[in-house]
């Protein structure tokens, strides 16, 4: 390798050093801003200040997780209080809407609410997002679904079937390179 063959290299791997740590800084200045602006709605648990506390927390620590690895995806919280709306949206395209609440069957409940739609057909009133629930109730929050989707099945209700197998549990957010937010429980 020639000397400027290893200066080039070098000047790489401080470019690159450089960029890592703005893009970590950006991140933390992102979750801090986030923070800052649901401050009111999780101090004083307006609005249900658990949800808000969770929707922020998962939002900021995928960012600052994503910027740690390099990667380019980041999380969004849309701030939204429309029926059925997305809380949290990624660059790549995934919708969150995190559940937390004391207990996994009141998780459960929250995040598997089925309604009528205008034609008349149940569907999930999250149908396309992932509910994101505390990670100590996830275990008992997919079994509860489960159960619900095995008990619907057993009672020929197809519609409430399709209606529950719209729904997906997590708890967390995660990218296609299993990047993820730092868990959460209650």
């Amino acid at each position: 390798m020639t000397k400027l063959d290893n200066s080039t290299g070098i000047s790489y791997f401080l470019a690159d050093d450089v960029l890592k740590d703005k893009n970590i800084r950006d991140a933390e200045n992102s979750a801090w801003q986030d923070f800052s602006t649901n401050s009111s709605q999780i101090t004083n648990n307006q609005f249900g200040g658990a949800g808000y506390f969770a929707e922020t927390h998962h939002a900021a620590s995928y960012n600052v997780n994503q910027a740690n690895s390099a990667q380019d995806d980041r999380a969004h919280l849309v701030n939204s209080r429309e029926f059925g709306s997305i809380d949290i949206t990624t660059d790549s395209g995934l919708a969150f809407n995190p559940k937390y609440f004391a207990t996994a069957e009141q998780s459960y409940a929250a995040g598997a609410k089925l309604f009528t739609d205008e034609s008349g057909a149940l569907v999930a009133k999250y149908a396309g997002q992932q509910i994101i629930v505390p990670s100590d109730q996830l275990v008992q929050v997919q079994q509860i679904h489960q159960t619900q989707i095995d008990q619907a099945q057993v009672n020929g209700q197809i519609e409430q079937v399709n209606a529950l197998n719209q729904i997906t549990f997590t708890d967390r957010i995660t990218d296609t390179d299993g990047v993820s937010h730092t868990p959460l429980g209650y």
